[in-house]
């Protein structure tokens, strides 16, 4: 490695080689050239960190080698992942010994979803879009990829697809959108069809197997930094709150980041570990993939694509195995329900949503000499400001008063116990009944006590 550095105010005429010049003086670079060189037969020596010198320069190794920061990352193994948290490991296990007796038998059906009816399969908890982005195009011709036989779809022509017309009431959108356009064009698709985005899974690629200084060059000249990681998007339809419909979300374990290898240039491949993810926290046992290949075909999916090399669907046949209401462990098989179920030992070992507390309505009192009567009450305005409303002496405060008390049992109209010249009188868990008496009584006791 050589370094043409000139030097113009020493005006010094070195040579390339960096030997002596004439007055016998070392090129002042000279260090620094012996530096790197060292550093260099360090790193193939070290894998990736010199001697010397930071340890954890991993982006400099990336720089010389094509080997990513990632390929670093200790234990993302699902198997390695919870050997130290024996309990969460035997959630995992758990969970998928269920999953594994309630998935049903893989189908998939070969069409032409450009033309095919999805209505006609019927409504579905969990679906699954991995659909052929310019992205991929690009990215592949990009390092010198034929992909003659790949045909990418415009956002238009997916944004056409009636995922709509196969989501039920309550269910979950999984939607690949690459790591360009694709994240601002996958969000209209969500809202297109119905769903509003709730999470972002990130997958992070390695290239532990296919690393070269190849892969240092960038994908498009519209890129600023090197793209390694891709996003899937998470959509959700209808009203699912995490600590009520156990029946429907639970694990509560696996993260939003993937770390996975990426595959050969050429290939839209996906971790598999999505699919786990999937199936470990959505209890519904219908979910459909769209887009699919023959690697796809997985138990407890119907996967549709016009890759597949052949048809094995059944739509009667594919129906009764949801039939009935009961779940695992009542139903042991793959038949029968909708729902996976769950068993007593998963319930005492996965982690649990925080349980929120019940709110109680508190009332105030005016300061003596603000120049108001009565209690008061806080209201809030049509800008989304507290103001603080009267209420005269001798009211009855029930549900049918213009006085907002019905508002107040939202948490964010309830003034702080701290409010500047306002004191606690009482806390009341029934508002129906607030007699003049019993607030006077209260107002004369902290009078009495000196707090006016």
């Amino acid at each position: 490695m050589e370094l043409n550095i000139e030097n113009q105010d020493q005006n010094l005429n070195y040579q390339k080689n960096g030997k002596e010049n004439k007055q016998g003086k070392k090129h002042p670079n000279d260090n620094n050239k012996k530096e790197e060189e060292v550093l260099l037969n360090s790193i193939k020596a070290d894998g990736g960190a010199y001697k010397g010198k930071p340890k954890n320069d991993y982006c400099l190794h990336f720089v010389e080698t094509g080997e990513r920061p990632q390929n670093f990352i200790l234990d993302y193994e699902e198997e390695k992942r919870f050997l130290h948290y024996p309990k969460l490991n035997e959630l995992i296990k758990l969970k998928n010994e269920v999953l594994k007796k309630r998935a049903t038998p893989a189908m998939w059906l070969k069409c032409d979803l450009k033309t095919f009816d999805l209505s006609t399969l019927g409504k579905f908890d969990v679906i699954l879009i991995d659909p052929p982005l310019p992205e991929y195009s690009r990215r592949a011709k990009a390092f010198g990829v034929d992909l003659t036989a790949f045909e990418p779809w415009t956002f238009d022509e997916i944004q056409n697809l009636r995922v709509d017309l196969i989501a039920d009431n309550c269910c979950f959108l999984f939607l690949w959108v690459g790591s360009s356009e694709g994240l601002d064009k996958g969000r209209e698709l969500l809202k297109n069809w119905n769903f509003r985005r709730c999470e972002d899974i990130v997958w992070i690629k390695t290239n532990k197997l296919n690393f070269t200084k190849m892969s240092k060059k960038l994908e498009s000249e519209d890129n600023l930094l090197q793209h390694t990681k891709e996003h899937c998007l998470v959509g959700i339809k209808g009203a699912i709150k995490r600590g009520i419909d156990s029946h429907f979300i639970h694990a509560n374990i696996d993260t939003d980041v993937i770390v996975d290898e990426e595959p050969p240039q050429g290939s839209t491949e996906k971790p598999v570990e999505l699919y786990r993810v999937i199936e470990r926290f959505c209890m519904g046992r219908k979910r459909i993939e769209l887009f699919g290949e023959d690697r796809n075909k997985r138990p407890g999916w119907l996967t549709l694509g016009n890759s597949l090399s052949n048809s094995n669907f059944n739509l009667e046949k594919y129906n009764n195995y949801f039939k009935g209401d009961l779940c695992y462990p009542d139903v042991q098989g793959y038949e029968g329900g909708r729902y996976v179920g769950c068993s007593m030992e998963i319930e005492g070992l996965r982690p649990r949503s925080p349980t929120r507390q019940p709110v109680t309505p508190i009332l105030y009192q005016t300061p003596v000499n603000s120049g108001l009567t009565g209690l008061s009450l806080p209201v809030q305005s049509s800008n989304g400001s507290l103001n603080l409303g009267n209420i005269p002496m001798g009211s009855n405060i029930n549900s049918q008063t213009d006085f907002g008390v019905n508002q107040m049992m939202n948490v964010g109209q309830i003034l702080p116990m701290n409010y500047p010249f306002v004191n606690q009188i009482n806390q009341i868990q029934n508002l129906g009944n607030i007699q003049r008496g019993n607030i006077q009584q209260n107002m004369n006791n902290n009078i009495n006590r000196g707090n006016y």
